[in-house]
């Protein structure tokens, strides 16, 4: 069956020489936010690149912010010069293409690719926009599509074993209020993640596949990963009264008051 990985890494990643990671949280760059309970999160991106990186494996990292990846990766290079960062917009089959060279030209090999990057956006259904609704498939499904498109053929043409991991969240086994686009997402990577592991099996033995569920780490996250982006905004667009009820927040208190600010 697919392996479904809980609080933190498998095996999967023992022996494996370059690995591409998409999607960080920058919140958790600077060691200031170490998650719930002191504990850092299992599958942002940085941990997973400072997990992987001790482990004597090379890193491409990829993510939506300039600034943030640089000082990443910076950071990450500090006893070498294994990790090298690429500019990324997941929901842009270009922009994953233009990851994979990278990781190529520099490394070249691709043995895993952790498709990682998510977004989240809170409300009642009706009251979503259709700007937080597309934001989030764009990212949250788009990505991963990408990601299975570009990293799969590259993997499955290498004389070696490979595996392909997918960040889902518990959101793709649970269906909770104010959240249920994400959860659409979510259950969508899962199902794309278990048909990924049986056609792999069938037709691509040398690659493997799992799909990550994490704890609930939306308190975390950075703004600019619970609010869609301006150029999501279409006139006639229904009007975003979540963010301007404050009471929302009241009756979901689990959700950062970020997620809930008016933007100007």
């Amino acid at each position: 069956m697919l392996g479904l990985i809980g609080d933190g890494p498998a095996l999967w990643y023992q022996g494996y020489p370059t690995i591409t990671i998409t999607g960080l949280f920058t919140s958790r760059f600077t060691g200031q936010d170490r998650g719930h309970h002191g504990r850092k999160p299992a599958f942002d991106g940085r941990a997973m690149g400072e997990l992987f990186l001790a482990k004597g494996m090379n890193v491409v990292l990829g993510d939506i912010e300039q600034q943030a990846l640089d000082a990443t990766v910076a950071e990450l290079n500090a006893t070498g010069d294994r990790c090298i960062g690429v500019v990324t917009d997941v929901s842009k089959a270009q922009d994953m293409q233009r990851l994979a060279d990278a990781a190529l030209a520099k490394f070249g090999a691709i043995h895993i690719a952790c498709n990682n990057a998510g977004v989240f956006a809170g409300g009642l259904l009706w009251e979503e926009s259709l700007a937080d609704y597309q934001w989030q498939m764009d990212v949250n499904i788009w990505g991963v599509i990408h990601g299975i498109r570009t990293f799969i053929p590259i993997m499955a043409a290498q004389d070696s074993d490979c595996h392909m991991v997918n960040t889902a969240s518990m959101a793709a086994v649970t269906a909770m209020p104010y959240s249920g686009i994400y959860h659409m997402t979510k259950h969508a990577v899962l199902a794309l993640s278990e048909s990924l592991y049986h056609e792999l099996a069938f037709h691509v033995p040398n690659v493997g596949s799992s799909c990550c569920a994490r704890r609930q780490s939306i308190p975390a996250s950075p703004p600019r990963n619970l609010q869609s982006p301006g150029s999501y905004r279409r006139e006639g667009d229904i009007v975003e009264v979540r963010r301007a009820h404050a009471g929302l927040a009241e009756r979901w208190p689990t959700v950062s008051p970020s997620a809930w600010a008016s933007e100007s």
